[in-house]
């Protein structure tokens, strides 16, 4: 059963950071790619702005699995420079695919499935098949 909110304690402060001032991680490198606030927001993406976090400036990516709990975080370094370019905390990456949980409705339609690798394969396909 899923609860009200599967989210960790912290997802609602990544998420207001990833769109806090003017030169916000949003405008300067999600929307760039193409990915609409909308999008951003119903996956919940945010941005670590912590220096003592291992997501420190990353974009970050909440992973839920089918029952739509949360399992981890994986985050995008923003910063040609940064390394490692992808990072996330302990979880099966082969048993959960990064947004299944969200387009699990859509997917239940028995409509055709499109498997894609990255973080931002699966927004962008969002955002082509909601039209947002």
């Amino acid at each position: 059963m899923q609860s009200d909110n599967p989210y960790p304690p912290d997802i609602d402060m990544l998420e207001a950071t990833l769109y806090a001032g003017d030169d916000s991680p949003y405008t300067r490198y999600v929307a760039p790619r193409g990915i609409s606030e909308a999008t951003a927001r119903k996956f919940r993406l945010g941005y670590d702005d912590r220096p003592v976090s291992k997501f420190y400036r990353r974009v970050t990516f909440p992973v839920l699995d089918l029952p739509g709990t949360y399992v981890g975080m994986q985050g995008r370094a923003i910063d040609d420079d940064q390394r490692p370019k992808y990072w996330h905390s302990p979880f099966s990456k082969e048993e959960v695919l990064y947004g299944f949980w969200e387009n699990s409705l859509a997917i239940a339609t028995g409509k055709p499935v499109v498997m894609v690798e990255g973080n931002y394969d699966v927004l962008s396909f969002a955002r082509i098949v909601t039209g947002k």
